[in-house]
């Protein structure tokens, strides 16, 4: 069963599903993520600095505001990752605003967008958090700053910011509840980005699962918070910099359950084949339990899943494929029926029909 969870993995969770975006773009509606082809969301990006004057300032606006979309784009289209090229394209942007006005919000903004993680970076963060402290572009990098500072008040305070800001869909907010659900009892999370750990501090800052610490993959390339986030997971012992040796070693000398948001995509899932399963929106690592898909059966009978959260709505497929063929091989027809049923209207909604088809999850 579970070598078929991975078979499934590697094909009902597209490159797509890891694609996180820079969330401090203001849409016309709130924010969804900039997934360019999900079927019926149409994202419209707008400057968010409302008038300036000066003709050098308002160019700068306009030229942040491009990199910002910009950014997202290379995202997408880079499925979670940016490319050297992008990189590139990126600090040449960055650079034409410095030139203009090296000391203003719009340069120090772009810098860190042009280099984050990194720590220069979040020294050009800290320069714009000073100038602009109030900016609507400040959302994200505020809640990523607060993260990786291990300031538990500060994530607090900026996850609640994010939350009033309304810039967070109700259907990424969906997902995130349900993979807390998908949680053991004090688990240690590790989460791929924008879309997922976002709406999962903010559920977090609202007191919903304050037992699960949350990981957040991309600062790992930090040595200062890769060394204090393990050990604040209980790990023991050296700290690996390469992210699976990082999992093994963590779930290795940690008494907490060890888990991975599906959003990190099957990379990391076929790299640790053998020493995970599945739990719902997540995977655990160790030995799944002889209860595991009586488990994953009560978990996604709280679910809703939504089709209204871009590609993060894709990650339903593959606890609810898993279970499809467990009942059916279990011939209880009382499950799978609706089950089938269930994920029939969920693909429909986001263009995945064809994809259960070939993988055997829908068999007519």
């Amino acid at each position: 069963m579970y070598r078929a969870v991975l078979f499934l993995s590697i094909l009902l969770l597209p490159g797509a599903l890891s694609a996180q975006v820079d969330d401090t773009l203001r849409p016309l509606e709130p924010f969804q993520g900039a997934w360019g082809a999900a079927p019926g969301i149409k994202m419209e990006m707008v400057a968010t600095s409302g008038d300036r004057s000066g003709s050098v300032e308002e160019e700068n606006t306009v030229m942040l505001d491009e990199l910002r979309a910009f950014r997202c784009e290379a995202l997408a289209r880079g499925h979670g990752s940016l490319s050297t090229a992008d990189r590139n394209a990126m600090e040449r942007m960055a650079n034409a605003i410095s030139r203009s006005d090296p000391d203003s919000f719009e340069a120090h903004l772009a810098a860190f967008h042009a280099g984050s993680p990194s720590d220069a970076a979040f020294r050009e963060l800290e320069q714009a958090m000073k100038s602009g402290p109030d900016r609507p572009e400040l959302l994200g990098p505020g809640l990523l700053a607060a993260e990786r500072s291990g300031d538990a008040a500060a994530v607090r305070q900026a996850a609640l910011a994010l939350d009033r800001s309304g810039h967070i869909a109700p259907g990424l907010m969906q997902v995130a509840r349900d993979l807390l659900t998908s949680l053991d009892r004090d688990a240690v999370v590790v989460l791929a980005g924008e879309m997922d750990v976002y709406p999962t501090l903010v559920l977090q800052a609202r007191s919903l699962r304050p037992d699960v610490l949350v990981i957040d993959e991309r600062l790992l390339g930090s040595a200062d918070y890769r060394a204090r986030i393990f050990h604040e997971g209980g790990g023991r012992g050296s700290v690996p910099k390469e992210i699976v040796a990082f999992i093994r070693a963590l779930a290795g000398s940690s008494a907490r359950p060890v888990q991975m948001g599906l959003g990190l995509g099957h990379g990391r899932a076929d790299m640790l084949a053998n020493e995970i399963y599945l739990t719902g929106l997540a995977y655990r690592v160790g030995t799944p339990p002889p209860d595991a898909m009586q488990v994953l059966g009560e978990r996604w009978s709280t679910f809703d899943p939504t089709p209204e959260a871009g590609p993060l709505s894709w990650s339903y497929l593959l606890p609810g494929g898993v279970l499809l063929r467990h009942y059916r091989a279990s011939n209880d027809e009382a499950h799978a029926g609706p089950l089938e049923l269930q994920l029939r209207e969920l693909a429909q909604r986001i263009g995945a029909t064809n994809d259960l088809y070939r993988t055997g999850v829908l068999l007519h």
